[in-house]
């Protein structure tokens, strides 16, 4: 698929790995009518998902933009388990116009990838979450023009194979196409390592789970 041989997809393979605990309760589940910040329940936990998915109509609407004039990246709660901030979200501002001398508010278009769940969006004129952390923000001379942001989108849409490391991979794909990706190149390889780390444990307690489950039933 176009994810498995993404820029930076030389990264291990979903299959080869168990899928962590979280996203299997999510996974199961994700069949339910979305809505904004859609709700995704099991008998474990809720988990909200960030904005809208992003379909056909949401290119032409990309398209019908000029450009971005600002970029900034954000760490938010993985959406399988908040306790930890290496969820990427990038909100990139639309350049403002003037209209018979009154100038529009920017408007925003935060874009990430929930794994297992796709590339999502959201248009808005207000500040991003007070839950997100910000790491920058980047002034864009010359601006991005809205055709290099769609080669990206296109590309992540049609993503149907999930893996842990794909919001960061997504984060520095658009950040590339932005021609911002130089100065981040050490955070985006700090956050791979910590997802490695945090998968592993996740694997770990998901394994000794279901090795507990048999010696349990046979000790009864």
């Amino acid at each position: 698929s176009a994810c498995g041989t993404r820029a930076f997809g030389h990264m291990t393979r979903a299959c080869e790995f168990p899928v962590p605990i979280g996203v299997l309760d999510v996974k199961r589940c994700a069949g339910q009518r979305e809505v904004r910040e859609d709700k995704v329940r099991d008998d474990k936990e809720t988990m909200w998902l960030p904005g809208s998915p992003v379909d056909a109509r949401v290119i032409t609407k990309l398209n019908s933009i000029w450009g971005f004039d600002r970029v900034t990246m954000f760490l938010a709660p993985l959406p399988s388990d908040p306790s930890h901030y290496l969820h990427h979200v990038v909100v990139l501002q639309e350049m403002p116009f003037d209209r018979d001398g009154l100038r529009d508010a920017p408007r925003s278009l935060s874009l990430e990838f929930v794994p297992w769940q796709g590339l999502r969006y959201q248009f808005s004129t207000a500040p991003p979450s007070k839950m997100y952390r910000q790491l920058d923000t980047d002034v864009c001379d010359p601006p991005i023009y809205s055709p290099r942001v769609v080669d990206v989108v296109e590309k992540w849409m049609s993503c149907a194979e999930g893996h842990y490391l794909d919001s960061v991979t997504f984060a520095q794909d658009l950040m590339h196409a932005c021609r911002l990706d130089g100065p981040h190149i050490d955070h985006f390889s700090r956050i791979r390592e910590q997802l490695h780390s945090w998968h592993a444990e996740v694997v770990r307690r998901e394994r000794e789970r279901r090795g507990a489950g048999p010696t349990a039933a046979g000790t009864g």
